[in-house]
């Protein structure tokens, strides 16, 4: 061989050694990448062997790579008494079909019962010929464990039907309760025309007595009680007694409801004006999400992530890290070992003189090198498990639990990118945050597209129309005379025969402030507002937001109060007292009674006396009382 022919034939050994070891480092390599992936891959020849089979695959299908790989498909998945159809046809429609680049969700029941969902997408493995065309080699499944998707997925399913039926129960008992206010009308309706009835029979009987013989009062009709001349008496006799206070107001709507910017971003569309009615539901506004869109993003990713995490450290004592660290203390036990018996030779040797001191020292170091990395392989599988403690646990369930929070919170904002009126009634507009309404300078936020908003401002309110409302003020001196509850009858020039009945809702607690140029030793005056929840469609439409109202507000009533002149009742200091003829004998007898609210002629008492008791008055004839 020449020296031209031996210089090549070393320059090509070189080549292909350097091939051959970049190949091994190449397997080494995918073979590294396939050991760490999360999801699982399993491999077949074109002759149906399985001949690629990671840990990740292990793990989801429960089944151990030595059971699995280097043998026939259908050995392993057709023939055992566990059917999985769905699975095994994805596999073979890529083998036999050619259903490449399909992604398909499927159902796997593990050897130990478990049911999981696995998303599996196939692809085939092909390699380059000689004259660079692709020739199949096999086909590659690769699939991923959904199962929590999917219970997430039913969960989300199953609330929805929750939601749905409650929804139906809700509107059969509204229904219901339609129903039954429907009879209660009925009912109020008989009740009022039985009363009419009522009245105008007790009318046509007093009418009818009236042409009888009688004596009359200088007010009304009266009951002759005949007397003994001298004496002047009257009968006790129940009648409907009543005190109140006039105000004047301004009708405004019977409640007032914010509408707040559900999240942080920009208006989109305007679908109201100002002053307009709108009924409860209408769209109002329309917020952009672009912004919200990458925080919820953001919060899935947040999400995922947690979940991962905690999966991770739930399951830690079986995981990679652990595995590692008791496979160093196994290999650091065995090296151990082997110093130990090596250091006993050499002293057994040394005794004998046939090892230097210098081969015994180097092993006696060589020991307890091997002692100190057992030691540290110790800790190191101690720091590891303390990754898996249940303090380690639950602040990953926190945090997930967290991350679950935001997500929802963040799907629930976006749900909510459309701004609806919460009430039927008319649109105003919200004062803006510095805004002075009491300086006559209420600024109000601009809603045109584009205008941006913070989560919680007050875009606009949403006066309800179904009934009205009455703010007025009240002085100082009548204030203790109004509770909440009393009864309200409303009038006003600007609804002529139009009454309206109502309740006092709310009284201030706070003096107004009082106008410019008022003197300081003013009278306070304070808010006090009427509610009036019930009008009918003609009322509403003659009494509009913004006109004057007079109120009457009943501060007493007694509809069976008993009453006597103001003369009869005799005063003693703080007590009361009134004469008392006896009906059978005649005598008269002076007793105490407790008198409450007094009118122009009358006086109520309220114990003391009962109704057709005859009392005495201070001289001249017998009259009678008032009816």
């Amino acid at each position: 061989m020449t020296r031209k022919q031996r210089s090549g034939w070393r320059t090509e050994r070189t080549t292909t050694l350097m091939r051959v070891r970049t190949m091994s480092g190449g397997v080494l390599f995918y073979k590294s990448i396939l050991e760490n992936m999360r999801d699982g891959v399993l491999t077949l020849d074109m002759s149906g062997s399985i001949i690629m089979y990671n840990e990740a695959a292990s793990k989801i299908l429960g089944m151990p790579i030595q059971e699995v790989l280097n043998r026939p498909f259908a050995e392993v998945f057709l023939a055992g008494e566990i059917a999985n159809d769905a699975f095994n046809e994805a596999i073979l429609d890529a083998v036999y079909q050619s259903a490449l680049g399909h992604k398909v969700d499927v159902p796997f029941i593990r050897p130990d019962g478990r049911t999981i969902h696995l998303s599996v997408t196939c692809s085939y493995l092909t390699a380059s010929a000689e004259e660079g065309s692709k020739e199949r080699q096999g086909v590659i499944a690769v699939f991923s464990d959904i199962t929590e998707i999917k219970e997430l997925q039913e969960a989300e399913r199953t609330l929805h039907r929750e939601i749905q039926d409650a929804y139906k129960e809700l509107e059969g008992t509204n229904r219901g309760l339609a129903a039954a206010l429907r009879k209660v009308k009925v009912t109020r309706i008989a009740a009022s025309a039985v009363m009419v009835l009522l009245i105008g029979g007790i009318g046509l009987y007093y009418w009818r007595g009236a042409s009888m013989p009688s004596f009359t009062g200088s007010k009304s009709q009266a009951v002759e009680v005949p007397q003994p001349q001298g004496t002047r008496t009257v009968r006790v006799t129940a009648r409907p007694v009543s005190s109140s206070i006039s105000l004047s107001g301004r009708v405004e709507p019977l409640d007032v409801v914010n509408v707040a910017a559900p999240f942080e971003g920009k208006v989109k569309e305007k679908r109201f004006r100002f002053g307009q009615e709108v009924r409860k539901g209408d769209l109002l506004l329309l917020l952009d999400t672009a912004e919200l869109e990458v925080k919820l993003r953001k919060a899935e990713g947040d999400y995922l992530k947690s979940q991962e995490k905690l999966v991770e450290v739930e399951g830690w004592e079986k995981g990679m890290e652990v595995a590692r660290a008791k496979r160093s203390i196994a290999r650091a036990e065995s090296n151990l070992q082997s110093a130990e018996r090596k250091l006993e030779q050499a002293q057994f040797l040394l005794g004998k003189g046939i090892v230097a001191e210098d081969e015994y020292q180097t092993n006696r170091q060589q020991a307890k090198m091997s002692q100190l990395e057992l030691k540290s392989a110790q800790d190191e599988l101690a720091a590891a498990l303390k990754k898996g403690s249940p303090q380690n646990v639950q602040i990953a369930r926190m945090e997930f639990e967290n991350a679950r929070v935001a997500l929802k919170d963040a799907q629930n904002r976006l749900s909510q990118k459309e701004v609806r009126a919460p009430v039927s009634g008319i649109v105003l507009k919200a004062e803006k945050p510095g805004g002075k309404p009491d300086e006559g300078k209420s600024e109000t936020m601009a809603l045109e597209p584009a205008t941006p908003v913070k989560e919680g401002d007050v875009l606009m309110a949403v006066g309800n129309l179904a009934g009205r409302s009455v703010h007025a003020v009240v002085d100082e001196v009548d204030l203790r005379k109004i509770r909440v509850g009393q009864t309200v009858r409303c009038s006003g020039e600007g609804f002529p025969g139009t009454l309206l009945n109502g309740k006092i809702s709310h009284i201030s607690s706070q003096a107004a402030k009082p106008s410019s140029g008022s003197s300081k030793d003013s009278i306070a005056y304070f808010e006090v507002v009427a509610s009036i929840p019930e009008m009918t469609d003609q009322q509403r439409q003659k009494v509009y937001v913004g006109m004057t109202a007079n109120l009457e507000i009943v501060t007493y009533e007694n509809p069976g109060a008993l009453l006597l002149p103001i003369d009869a009742v005799a005063v003693q200091g703080k007590k009361r007292f009134v004469t008392i003829k006896d009906p059978s004998t005649g005598e008269l007898r002076e007793t105490a009674v407790e008198t409450g609210i007094t009118t122009l002629d009358s006086i109520e008492i309220k114990s003391g006396l009962k109704e057709g008791d005859e009392v005495v008055l201070s001289g001249g004839p017998a009259v009678s009382a008032h009816r």
